[in-house]
């Protein structure tokens, strides 16, 4: 998982590792934080992931709306315009207020396929958490595969049923 990767036709850009390193930082991960950091990461002219931008946006969310789920449909369109007032693009409303769009289920996606690693993560109450002290592991698991990532995906297998702690 760590080494899937695809073009971005500027680079690429390995999903998982990102959302690793972007779970190391941001330590929690709910939908709306989700739409606006991590699924709307962008990769710059260089090819240089601009993980940071997403972190930061991420942050200021659960800063400025730390109860956003509970949000009320009569705020939800004011709300909509100070989140996309923190994004250079924006997203509809039904991107951001409903899960039955390709950005809902691509939260899904993510959130399934990162509780596989269960002894980092943890979904409870509709956000996705980094286990208090399992940094040390997340980074073992990058920097494991680090060396590989210059292999290209399927030249290399990892046998190794989990890194140990």
């Amino acid at each position: 998982m760590l080494l899937f990767s695809f073009d971005t036709g500027k680079g690429k850009l390995y999903p998982y590792r990102e959302a690793f390193k972007f779970m190391r930082q941001v330590r929690e991960l709910g939908f709306v934080d989700f739409v606006y950091g991590i699924y709307s990461l962008q990769v710059d002219d260089a090819g240089v992931t601009l993980l940071q931008d997403a972190v930061d946006t991420a942050k200021k969310i659960q800063l400025a709306f730390p109860n956003i789920e509970i949000t009320s449909e009569a705020n939800k369109e004011s709300v909509l315009e100070q989140l996309n007032g923190m994004h250079p693009s924006g997203f509809p409303y039904n991107d951001v207020w409903t899960d039955r769009t390709t950005t809902g289920n691509q939260f899904r996606y993510l959130i399934r396929h990162l509780e596989l690693f269960d002894e980092l993560f943890e979904f409870k109450n509709k956000r996705l958490y980094l286990k208090m002290g399992a940094e040390d592991l997340l980074d073992k698991y990058l920097d494991t595969t680090q060396p590989m990532l210059s292999h290209g995906y399927g030249t290399h297998w990892w046998i190794d049923a989990r890194i140990k702690k």
